[in-house]
């Protein structure tokens, strides 16, 4: 027989065992109609897990690599004894003889490895369930639950009785249970009491409030949940939707003790007209740990730091530009403010070297540095600006600390963010801050953030 012969009756002799462990095990489900070969151990049954079968297959394989290793001596056996003193067969059988050693000794310190020298290593221990960490069990009247870990618009041909918190109350504020789906009807607040409380509830909705860092708009003062659960921004928003004119009061979360969410509030979509900044006050204070939580209870009373006695006014936001302090950067780069259209003429310049706090003045401080107008005010002369650097310009028509303008007209505001194809914002004439009739507004102060 020659050597392609013998290839290929191990070829198929390989393949035939395959295709029958393989059958076996496809039709494993079908109440064991085909019985599993009884040299691999333990034979499978329905009831067998994962590590039975492991471990099932892999004695399975020591024995038939023990058997072929055997079969290749005992034919290379066969091939020496039938040689007639052939050189070239007498090479033959004994290399197969040989190979047959090699492998049983090979099959022989695997196991050894395995079952000796470590046992832990051939020990399969059945994997215990995942358990969720983090979301609610919903219950209903059988004890059964159902695992959650997001909002549910929609629960449908299960009846909630209950409901058990999973993640502790620092994480998962409270749950907002709905009597009708899509967070409509009557509405019920549970709170996190806790891992592991449970608190009676029903609804065909459930809205899960996280405690994640970002903005947090609700419908009534003193953060009333009473009607409906707040809104929560992670970024800003342009337009609120059916949240426009519709908040009272605003919770921002921080993210850590150097790094603070900030916001500016709009009257209008698009991030314009009457406007206000929130950030916490120990910004401006050096070596103050920032606070987890910032609080607005109330939007018909005066903003806090830096928004000097702004006052939005209930159900007038339009729309939220979120931004982020990080204390522990540092930050190159300037906004340079012209009185001419396509940032030339006269000039000044606001540097921003130190970490990442915005830069918040009136233009009534600042004097030109440079060109015709050299030494004079800026106040109500700036038409261009130029962003060098990562940054978006609130432009104001009203003086920090002031609530109206001579002309008795409330602060409008406008906010520029830098253009894709050049640093120069080349002209605010037309825009809401700049109206070119002689008593129109125009440019008085500027808030510059850091949008890195």
């Amino acid at each position: 027989m020659t050597k392609t012969g013998q290839k290929f009756i191990f070829i198929f002799f390989f393949a035939a065992l395959l295709i029958l462990f393989c059958s076996s095990f496809c039709l494993a489900e079908r109440d064991l109609e085909i019985e599993y070969p009884g040299i691999g151990g333990e034979a499978p049954t329905g009831e067998t897990k994962l590590p039975g079968y492991i471990k099932y297959i892999f004695n399975f394989a020591v024995m038939l690599g023990g058997i072929l290793a055997f079969a290749v001596m005992v034919y290379g056996g066969i091939v020496y004894l039938i040689s007639a003193g052939d050189p070239t067969k007498i090479s033959d059988a004994k290399s197969r003889i040989l190979s047959g050693i090699i492998g049983l000794v090979l099959l022989l310190l695997c196991y050894l490895i395995l079952t000796t020298i470590n046992p832990e290593l051939a020990i399969l221990k059945e994997m215990e369930p995942l358990k969720p960490v983090n979301g609610v069990y919903l219950i209903n009247n059988e004890d059964e639950k159902r695992y959650y870990a997001s909002s549910i618009p929609s629960i449908k041909d299960f009846d909630v009785v209950s409901i058990e918190f999973i993640s502790p109350p620092e994480e998962l504020y409270s749950v907002f249970a709905y009597t009708e789906e899509g967070y409509k009807g009557n509405v019920t607040e549970i709170e996190n009491s806790g891992t592991g409380s449970t608190d009676s509830t029903s609804g065909k909705s459930f809205f899960f409030l996280w405690n994640r860092p970002g903005v947090y708009l609700y419908k009534e003062t003193g953060f009333g949940s009473s009607t409906r659960h707040p809104l929560y921004l992670s970024g800003s928003a342009a337009n609120l939707d059916i949240w426009d004119n519709n908040t009272q009061s605003l919770k921002i979360n921080h993210v850590n003790e150097e790094i603070a969410k900030g916001v500016v509030l709009f009257t209008e979509p698009n991030f314009t007209h009457l406007c206000g900044i929130v950030l916490p006050e120990e910004i401006a204070m050096e070596d103050t740990p920032l606070p987890n939580v910032t609080e607005i209870s109330d939007f018909s009373k005066p903003l806090p730091f830096p928004s000097s006695n702004i006052t939005i006014g209930n159900n007038n936001l339009s729309s939220v530009y979120v931004f982020t302090v990080d204390l522990s950067k540092d930050v190159s780069g300037n906004v340079v403010f012209y009185d001419s259209l396509d940032c030339k003429g006269s000039k000044f310049t606001v540097e921003r070297e130190i970490g990442s706090v915005m830069a918040v003045a009136s233009l009534e401080g600042h004097t030109f540095e440079e060109g015709e107008l050299a030494g004079e005010s800026a106040d109500k002369r700036i038409k261009s600006f130029e962003i060098n650097g990562p940054y978006v310009v609130v432009i104001m028509t009203v003086p920090l600390g002031e609530e109206k303008d001579e002309e008795g007209r409330p602060r409008i505001c406008q906010l520029f963010e830098k253009p894709s194809y050049t640093n120069c914002y080349s002209t605010i004439k037309g825009e809401d801050v700049y109206d070119p009739n002689p008593d129109g507004v125009k440019p008085r102060a500027y808030f510059i953030i850091n949008v890195e």
